[in-house]
């Protein structure tokens, strides 16, 4: 399909019933991004490792110090490779929207991803994100200085970027007047889920209460009941 963006997210099989709940998930994503025009790509650890930086940042090392202190450390590990699978994809490729498995459409078409500027947090969490060249390499360099300089304050890949936030050049849409910020937060925005065009549905999920997750046991599920795909 002629002029089709892409949109790319990244998922890594870990082993655990999160994990494989997850795959389901990634059925949805590619649906729900894919009936509103997009061309959905799923993007795995070989993006990571393919990077230039890889195996400066040493991330297959489970002693490196990103991940001191962690109790799951494969989970952490893939978070760290999706990052850098995201920056080699856009190396590669050019400014794309990254979305991760988790962040469902609802109604998010091309037309709203070009209000925004290159290098925008779209929505809560990092989990949706323009992004070119210039913030791929920013995202990179703050790995590589937690890499250097432990703190125990920045204690996964998401603290690791927003505590670099002023140093990046990435805009905060809630902060800045560029285009609009999606409040997508399935367990912080409820009610704003109700109706938002992106919806993250991470494992916060888990604390809501019995009857807003409808008794449903996984993330999957709970999908088709809060709003189907």
């Amino acid at each position: 399909m002629p002029n089709q963006q892409t949109v790319i997210c990244y998922y890594e099989a870990l082993g655990s019933k999160f994990s494989e709940d997850s795959q389901k998930l990634i059925d949805l994503w590619y649906t729900s991004w894919s009936r509103l025009g997009w061309n959905p790509t799923v993007l795995d650890s070989s993006y990571a490792t393919n990077h230039p930086c890889f195996e400066k940042l040493d991330l297959s090392n489970p002693d490196n110090s990103l991940y001191i202190d962690q109790k799951n450390k494969p989970y952490h590990m893939s978070c760290f490779y999706r990052l850098l699978a995201y920056c080699n994809y856009v190396l590669d490729n050019g400014p794309t929207l990254y979305a991760d498995y988790d962040v469902i459409n609802y109604g998010f078409s091309k037309a709203d991803y070009m209000q925004y500027k290159h290098n925008t947090v779209i929505t809560t969490g990092n989990s949706a994100v323009k992004l070119n060249e210039v913030g791929a390499a920013d995202i990179v360099n703050a790995i590589q200085k937690r890499v250097d300089h432990y703190d125990s304050e920045i204690c996964n890949d998401m603290r690791c970027i927003c505590t670099h936030a002023e140093k990046l050049n990435f805009i905060n849409t809630h902060t800045k007047d560029n285009g609009s910020y999606i409040y997508n937060s399935i367990n912080d925005h409820y009610e704003e889920c109700k109706t938002s065009k992106l919806v993250h549905y991470h494992g916060g999920y888990s604390n809501l209460t019995a009857e807003q997750r409808f008794d449903t046991e996984t993330r999957s599920e709970f999908i088709q009941k809060f709003r189907p795909v």
